[in-house]
C-alpha cells in the first residue's frame, strides 16, 4: 500500500513539474509587456496639479518602457467620473489612473460611491499640502485675525476651493467646523 501511495505521489509531482514547465515555456514566448500604448486616466481637468504630475511622470515612463502614454482627462464629480472610468476599464495593464485624496473622499462623500477595494495602488508619488493664503495687503496678518473676521461676518468671507467633495473644499469645511466659522466657499 505504501509503495502505491509513493508511486502516485511521485507521479503527481512529475505531472506538476511538467505542467509548471509548460506554463513557464508559454510565459517565455508571450508578448513582452508593454507592447502598445498605455492610457493614463486623470480624474481632473487638464492643467491641474494631478494632471501636470501625471504628464511629467509619463515622460519618464515612456522613456523607461518604450511606449507612449495617452493622457485621458475625465473630470467631474470631485474625481468620481475618472475613478469610475478606471474601475470599468479592462484589467490588462494598459489602463492606469492617477488619483489623490479624492479617492478616499469619493468613497464616502459621493452619491456614486467608488469603494477603495475597487482599486490597487501601485506606487505613492507624494503629498499635496494645503495652505490658507490671503492677499499681502489684506487686513489679516495671522490665522487668528482671519478667524476673528470670519466669526464677526458669518458667510461673508470668500474662500476659493475645489468643487464640492474636493480636497480643499473638505479642508474648508474642516476649518469651519474646527474654528466655529462659516465661509462663503467658492469652487
Amino acid at each position: 500500500m505504501k509503495l502505491v501511495y509513493r508511486l502516485k505521489s511521485e507521479m503527481f509531482s512529475i505531472l506538476l513539474i511538467f505542467v509548471l514547465l509548460l506554463v513557464c515555456t508559454f510565459c517565455v514566448y508571450a508578448d513582452e509587456y508593454p507592447s502598445s500604448s498605455i492610457q493614463a486616466i486623470v480624474p481632473w481637468p487638464p492643467g491641474g496639479g494631478l494632471d501636470v504630475l501625471t504628464r511629467t511622470m509619463a515622460v519618464y515612463l515612456e522613456e523607461e518602457l518604450g511606449v507612449n502614454f495617452v493622457m485621458v482627462n475625465k473630470p467631474g464629480g470631485g474625481g468620481t467620473v475618472g475613478l469610475i472610468e478606471l474601475k470599468n476599464s479592462k484589467p490588462d495593464g494598459y489602463t492606469i489612473g492617477t488619483t489623490s485624496s479624492c479617492i478616499v473622499q469619493t468613497a464616502f462623500c459621493s452619491t456614486v460611491p467608488t469603494p477603495l477595494e475597487d482599486y490597487q495602488p501601485i506606487f505613492y508619488v507624494g503629498s499635496n499640502d494645503a495652505v490658507l493664503t490671503v492677499r499681502a495687503d489684506s487686513p489679516w496678518k495671522t490665522l487668528e485675525d482671519f478667524i476673528t473676521a470670519a466669526k464677526n461676518q458669518p458667510g461673508i468671507l470668500r474662500n476659493s476651493n475645489d468643487s464640492p467633495g474636493g480636497a480643499s473644499h473638505i479642508a474648508a469645511i474642516i476649518l469651519e467646523n474646527t474654528m466655529g466659522i462659516e465661509l462663503n466657499k467658492i469652487p
